[in-house]
């Protein structure tokens, strides 16, 4: 994905909101920092997809750092009233605006 400077500086920007945000929400919840720590990086897991090929690599990785899945997953822990599945939905949610892959 090609963006200019002023697309980029404002992708940049929405990041670091989103990931200010989740990080002040966690916070409120009084969740494991540890839970956090652990589960941080677990999007990129789906960069697995490596083994597949390019292709699904890039597709994977693009469905795993979506902000729709985190948020159906908080959506129905507060339905639910569980603290485990938000804490994880906003763990996921984080680091949501990485760049987009299209092709390794």
């Amino acid at each position: 994905m090609h963006l200019n400077f002023f697309g980029e500086r404002i992708f940049r920007l929405e990041a670091a909101l989103v990931f200010g945000l989740l990080i002040a929400v966690y916070f409120r919840t009084d969740a494991s920092w540890l839970l956090f720590a652990l589960l941080f990086l677990a999007p990129d897991l789906s960069a697995l997809g490596i083994i597949a090929g390019l292709k699904t690599c890039a597709g994977s990785y693009n469905i795993g750092h979506t902000i729709v899945w985190p948020a159906a997953l908080a959506i129905i822990a507060m339905a639910a009233n569980s603290s485990l599945m938000l804490s994880i939905g906003i763990i996921w949610g984080a680091p949501y605006r990485v760049r987009p892959v299209h092709g390794i």
